[in-house]
């Protein structure tokens, strides 16, 4: 069987990392193996571009979104997306995302975000860029259910910087250790390690 179909207004609580989907304006594609919906949306309070199938088979993962997102400041904090103390982002910033779920209801996802028509300022690591110059952002989330349990391969890099960064968390999604094999700036070029130790934490730097 085939179906076709117009959704319109659709709404998915926690659809995604926890945020709701609302406003979901999708032409469906239905058949025995996977239903498909390729339209736009608001994530969280984010316009969005989603493509959604839904695996109806005994194998493969369940569910894969692909999901872009032209965001500023306003959609950014919308979405949580802030980084305190540690970094300053304003501008326009494209965001695509990979995500699969599998059957056990663990999930990874692949972010990419197009930096180069925004401002950065790291105050706290010596390093800033002006609109206009290129950077670009990558790393993967590893999920169980809606908790975090680990960031791989996340990569920031553009002029006068250079990081890779990976971190695990436990069942209560407290972060438990981070990895930081390269972090290059300015004159920096170190390389360490935080990790949880009984109440504290035990740190390593080289370089």
């Amino acid at each position: 069987y085939r179906t076709d179909a117009q959704l319109k207004d659709v709404a998915v609580p926690h659809a995604l990392f926890d945020r709701d989907l609302a406003h979901g304006a999708f032409p469906l594609k239905l058949n025995r193996a996977a239903m498909v919906i390729d339209g736009t949306a608001v994530l969280g309070g984010a316009p969005i571009k989603l493509v959604w199938t839904e695996n109806l088979t005994d194998k493969g993962v369940r569910r894969h979104y692909t999901l872009t997102a032209k965001t500023d400041d306003a959609t950014r904090a919308a979405l949580g997306l802030t980084f305190g103390d540690y970094a300053s982002l304003s501008g326009p910033v494209d965001i695509g995302i990979q995500y699969d779920l599998a059957r056990n209801n663990r999930a990874h996802a692949d972010v990419t975000a197009e930096l180069k028509d925004a401002a950065i300022d790291m105050p706290k690591f010596g390093w800033s860029k002006a609109a206009g110059v290129p950077a670009t952002a990558k790393f993967g989330l590893d999920l169980s259910g809606d908790k975090l349990t680990g960031i791989k391969n996340a990569v920031l890099s553009g002029r006068g910087i250079e990081s890779r960064l990976s971190a695990t968390f436990d069942k209560d999604g407290a972060l438990d250790r981070i990895d930081i094999p390269v972090f290059k700036t300015g004159a920096t070029d170190a390389a360490g390690s935080i990790a949880r130790d009984g109440a504290g934490w035990k740190v390593s730097v080289s370089g």
